[in-house]
């Protein structure tokens, strides 16, 4: 469940316990205000970039369950020290790009090479892979749209393919929103909707 409107504690919990598997922001901070709540797994829906959110990130990580997406080997790396400075570990999802050209490593080949150094890095678990249908969001073509997000979700499976050849977890596959959670959350790989 997204919190980034609202970023209420108290309607995170409301979201919970509606059965929500976890919360999601937008930011670190939302996350903090979150987590001070008792309020758990966070998934920051972003990347945390830079030594205040980091280090942030990895103080939180010592009270509940929170994740960031990844998307380069120096993001990687900067999370997992922070990690160990503050005696935690942080959960990471690898992001592709899957045609929003937001966020997100630009290939397959890239994203699991960026998985096997978070996988052997101290102060981080890698958890799976994400994958961000964005541009089909506000597609008014109802058939144009469940095209566009299918053909993103596969993207987001092939590299969820190539992570379990290697070995890599795909513990959540992760992806979805408002305009797709119907056609995203139709395949059955995908284990996460957001």
């Amino acid at each position: 469940a997204h919190t980034k409107i609202h970023k209420s504690p108290i309607v995170g919990r409301m979201q919970l316990e509606a059965g929500g598997a976890g919360l999601t922001t937008a930011t670190v901070w939302e996350a903090s205000a979150m987590v001070a709540e008792g309020l758990s797994p966070i998934l920051v829906c972003n990347q945390v970039v830079g030594p205040v959110k980091a280090a942030e990130l990895a103080r939180l990580a010592a009270s509940a369950e929170v994740v960031a997406l990844i998307e380069s080997t120096a993001n990687a790396d900067e999370l997992a020290a922070a990690a160990r400075r503050a005696g935690t570990e942080i959960g990471v999802l690898v992001e592709l790009d899957v045609g929003l050209h937001r966020a997100g490593a630009r290939s397959v080949d890239a994203a699991v090479a960026l998985a096997e150094h978070a996988d052997a890095s101290a102060g981080l678990r890698l958890l799976g892979p994400f994958g961000y249908e964005g541009h089909c969001m506000l597609e008014p073509d109802r058939e144009l749209r469940i095209q566009k997000a299918r053909a993103a979700n596969a993207q987001l499976i092939e590299l969820a393919d190539a992570f379990e050849r290697k070995g890599l977890s795909t513990q959540i596959v992760a992806a979805g929103g408002l305009g797709t959670w119907d056609i995203t959350g139709a395949n059955e790989r995908i284990t996460e909707i957001h």
